[in-house]
């Protein structure tokens, strides 16, 4: 995730608007710098909203909520849908940002007429230390519950809702999809990539990978315990850093994130004592929910309601 700062004059459409709105197609920039930070957006990325009049601050932040399009009012701009996120209390003024000499060569001081641009992460970083006191959510589905304990800084996070996360061995896996991922990476994807040098996505991967990154994957699935097997693996030192709440969702039609494979993820976590908590198919009324079921739309009023709830406790 990336973030973005954008900027408007409160009397044309402010965070009020914003907020009001709850969604709105963000156009009206011209500058070709501006126009390339725009078109650089990608859905989930946040968008810092600055009020360029008055007391010029950043006052709130929203989430990227579509692909970037070329705006039809004018072919050489974009546009891109953003959805209100939060207000910032108190507002970070520019005089702040200015003070604190952390941020001289980043654009929002040195070209005051910019109107949209990238945020440095390090400006992010200050921001979290600033509002400290703000609660920070994750949401991990599959990987996304391994990477959390992989996390450098995953210290910052206050509660974590893993969806279908697990040690991914592959005899945690129900029959006979444990068999199928076997044959798969063993007798099809490592004689492949060892001859491309890579591993084609076409394999049912979703994206090309690099050859090793296949390999050292191929490896934890061989391991009883997966990557917690792994001692050349330096993120491991990371999974007890994690001290917030977590609550781990086991799919009982997943195939892969079977409730040992799930147990044995949330085991890496030995500073705290994960929820995991089981839904069937039923509980959605559904017939199947499998390893993705949870995201679909239809399920915003059963399943992610819960979820929702959860994280904003």
């Amino acid at each position: 995730m990336n973030y973005f700062l954008a900027k408007s004059e409160p009397s044309t459409y402010s965070i009020d608007d914003l907020e009001r709105d709850k969604r709105t197609a963000w156009d009206g920039v011209n500058n070709a710098q501006a126009v390339r930070a725009i078109r650089a957006m990608r859905p989930g990325d946040r968008v810092l909203i600055y009020h360029s009049g008055g007391v010029s601050s950043i006052v709130g932040i929203a989430t990227v909520k579509s692909e970037p399009r070329d705006d039809p009012k004018n072919p050489k701009s974009a546009i891109v849908d953003l959805e209100f996120a939060m207000r910032l209390e108190p507002p970070i003024t520019l005089s702040e940002v200015k003070s604190s000499k952390k941020f001289d060569d980043w654009a929002l001081v040195r070209q005051g007429r910019l109107s949209t641009m990238a945020v440095p992460e390090s400006f992010v970083s200050w921001m979290r230390e600033r509002y400290r006191h703000l609660p920070l959510g994750y949401v991990g589905h599959s990987f996304g519950g391994q990477a959390l304990g992989l996390l450098q800084n995953n210290s910052v996070v206050s509660r974590a809702l893993l969806i279908a996360a697990q040690a991914g061995y592959w005899k945690l896996m129900t029959a006979p999809e444990r068999y199928r991922v076997y044959v798969m990476l063993n007798l099809v994807g490592m004689p492949i990539t060892r001859l491309l040098g890579y591993a084609p996505g076409k394999m049912g991967l979703g994206e090309d990978l690099p050859k090793g990154v296949f390999l050292q994957w191929v490896d934890w699935v061989m391991s009883p315990h997966y990557l917690f097997d792994d001692r050349t693996l330096a993120g491991l030192a990371n999974f007890p850093k994690y001290q917030g709440a977590m609550r781990a969702v086991c799919l009982s039609d997943d195939p892969w994130a079977t409730r040992p494979a799930v147990e044995l993820l949330c085991a890496g976590f030995t500073s705290i004592k994960p929820e995991i908590l089981d839904v069937t198919p039923a509980d959605a009324g559904v017939g199947s929910l499998g390893h993705f079921g949870f995201f679909r739309p239809e399920h915003r009023a059963t399943l992610w309601r819960g979820a929702a709830e959860w994280l904003q406790a």
